[in-house]
């Protein structure tokens, strides 16, 4: 089975900074097409054309046939892990992995794309301590028709980033500063009953735009 490393929804500017750490959101499953394979099917669909019948027919066949491939696949994981959506026994909250996959869609009863998320509240070192147990046992399942993206995300260090964005507040508060091209003032405000900060643009007085931690940090400019 091919596996591919995913880190294009990892906020780089906070993990390099030390803001927040790398963690693992799901595992995505999807037919792996070969480069030979693509030619022949370039070549059949111009043979028999792309909106036929005989070439709806081969998609389908080729999509039950990695259904099978992923079913198994499935059985394999069922036995070891708690599988929300996939095992009816298995409870919600109680998962270790919650399953998706896309049968039903356009009315097909099977499916050739799956996606297994990890319960949040596993905490990360449960986590990346799951996805390397994952990763062993795929790596040793035989299948030339499914590819395998593990999908990485941010884990912010929320604490330092309050701590960090108050003490950068504390130096630009009362003072012009510049924010996505703006020129105005940074102010604290109240968002759904919570305290955070807000960009007033220069004579603004009631709108604002809503700023994160993070935006403090990296997203604000004295003027000089």
């Amino acid at each position: 089975m091919l596996i591919l490393m995913d880190y294009s929804y990892v906020n780089q500017t906070l993990t390099k900074s030390g803001y927040a750490r790398v963690g693992v959101h799901s595992l995505n499953f999807d037919r792996y097409i070969r480069e030979g394979e693509k030619t022949q099917n370039c070549l059949h669909a111009s043979l028999v054309g792309s909106e036929s019948r005989k070439w709806k027919e081969r998609c389908e066949q080729a999509g039950k046939a990695v259904c099978k491939e992923m079913e198994r696949m499935m059985e394999v994981l069922s036995q070891k892990y708690s599988i929300y959506q996939y095992n009816p026994q298995v409870k919600y909250g109680e998962h270790e992995l919650f399953f998706y996959s896309n049968r039903g869609w356009n009315g097909r009863n099977w499916y050739d794309h799956i996606q297994l998320s990890f319960n949040d509240a596993l905490g990360v070192n449960k986590k990346d301590e799951l996805l390397n147990e994952l990763l062993d046992l795929l790596f040793d399942m035989e299948s030339e028709n499914i590819a395998c993206r593990v999908q990485y995300e941010t884990v912010p260090n929320y604490e330092k980033l309050r701590i960090d964005a108050a003490e950068r507040y504390d130096v630009i508060k009362d003072k012009f500063v510049s924010c996505w091209g703006n020129i105005g003032k940074v102010k604290e405000v109240e968002e759904d009953g919570k305290k955070q900060y807000g960009f007033f643009k220069k004579g603004a007085k009631k709108y604002y735009m809503p700023l994160l931690d993070e935006d403090m940090i990296f997203g604000i400019k004295e003027c000089g």
